[in-house]
């Protein structure tokens, strides 16, 4: 089974088949069912209404083409009395929900994990509880259906983050899940399959499985630390922005934000100009220029235009005569 969050306003999420969950005496108005669009959330108070959807313990109401959604099914499972729902039962929900599709021949659905339900210990819980429910325990029944299964499990959010945590929530609730499983596997597995090869494979998958566990594990803690410091750098650099206020020095100096590179640019393309051999037209022209960039703020369109004139100027080849124009004709025409 492959496990992915989606993350896309639920009425525009693709999928076969929609979960959500709802509490006993409100299932149209509680739980998961609260993310569903309005006129959706309608269609389900008109069943419970009509009886035919309470919201008791594991009760599944499948609905075809539900109204305003793009998912093909919406399937409501009970979650049964709010004041005794515990956190573990997220796992039996999706199990039930599991159980329930696979039956039908459906192999992909998409569970609503929306504010709450994105915290890392309900994550893994309903990885959990969907991989239980999808164990196959008639690997070698002569009739066996191995067309009844799911292969993809997407966690459906319209948040705009996950966290890296709920990510990492899902591959630990998978070793847990297919730990457990492979010791059902070792109960039902037949005394003539029990051989130590075979053992010795399943535990290598299990231990591949256990070290991508902890890798995924070490990485998001390194991102995580990392995020954390640069977030502190950068409150810090902002509170020290703000006590400065707008005319004051820099957080960490005596000067204004940017007056150091402003100078030194400043006084480069000033040192370029003075070594210019210009005739004094050109000369008048370009002193001028330059006392205005000195009282022109360094952002203005204004600013910008007679830096970029000076600095024609400066890499005009003054003492080179050639059939064209001089430089000197060229200052005089701009000005």
């Amino acid at each position: 089974m492959k496990f992915e969050f989606r993350r896309e306003p639920l009425f525009q999420l693709p999928t076969s088949v929609l979960v959500v969950y709802g509490f006993e005496g409100a299932p149209a108005s509680s739980g998961s069912v609260e993310r569903l669009p309005v006129e959706t959330k309608k269609l389900l108070q008109e069943l419970q209404s009509a009886g035919e959807l309470t919201g008791k313990a594991y009760e599944c109401t499948l609905i075809h083409q539900p109204a305003y959604m793009a998912a093909a099914k919406l399937l409501v499972v009970g979650a049964g009395k709010r004041e005794k729902f515990q956190e573990s039962d997220l796992g039996r929900l999706a199990g039930t929900a599991v159980r329930y599709l696979r039956a039908r021949g459906i192999h992909d659905m998409a569970w609503v994990a929306t504010g709450a339900d994105l915290e890392p210990s309900q994550v893994e819980a309903v990885v959990d509880g969907a991989l239980l429910a999808d164990y196959d325990a008639d690997r070698y029944r002569s009739e066996r259906n191995g067309d009844r299964r799911i292969d993809g499990f997407a966690l459906a959010t319209d948040e705009d983050e996950v966290q890296q945590d709920a990510e990492a929530a899902v591959t630990r609730g998978r070793v847990i899940a297919e730990a457990r499983n492979f010791t059902r596997d070792l109960v039902n597995e037949p005394s003539n399959r029990m051989t130590p090869s075979l053992l010795a494979e399943r535990e290598q998958d299990e231990e591949r499985t256990r070290t991508e566990w902890v890798r995924n594990r070490q990485d998001a803690e390194t991102k995580r630390l990392t995020l954390r410091d640069q977030y502190r750098d950068l409150l810090e650099h902002r509170e020290g922005i703000i006590a400065a206020g707008p005319d004051g020095g820099g957080p960490t100096c005596g000067r204004r934000l940017g007056d150091e590179d402003e100078a030194g640019e400043m006084d480069e393309l000033e040192q370029r100009i003075v070594k210019l051999d210009l005739p004094p037209e050109a000369r008048k022209e370009v002193d001028r220029e330059l006392t205005r960039l000195r009282r022109t703020g360094r952002e203005s369109m204004e600013a910008q235009v007679i830096r970029t004139y000076l600095e024609h100027v400066a890499e005009l080849p003054w003492n080179t005569r050639t059939g064209s124009p001089s430089a000197a004709d060229m200052v005089g025409t701009d000005a």
